[in-house]
């Protein structure tokens, strides 16, 4: 029975490696994203504040 469970556990050893690997894949694209959807949530605030800082800004032609 111990030789049936070690073998088993040798099968299941490395693809318990590649799901441990995967998972920390997805955290890693999940903090870029996360990362990325922020400074595009931010960018329009910017783009406000720039507008409005140009319409005090006199205009000379």
């Amino acid at each position: 029975m111990e030789l049936r469970k070690a073998a088993l556990e040798a099968m299941v050893q490395p693809l318990t490696r590649q799901l441990d690997k995967a998972s920390d894949q997805v955290r890693e694209l999940e903090k870029t994203r996360v990362g990325a959807y922020t400074a595009v949530h931010e960018e329009p605030k910017v783009m406000a504040d720039t507008s409005r800082s140009c319409a005090r800004q006199p205009v000379f032609w």
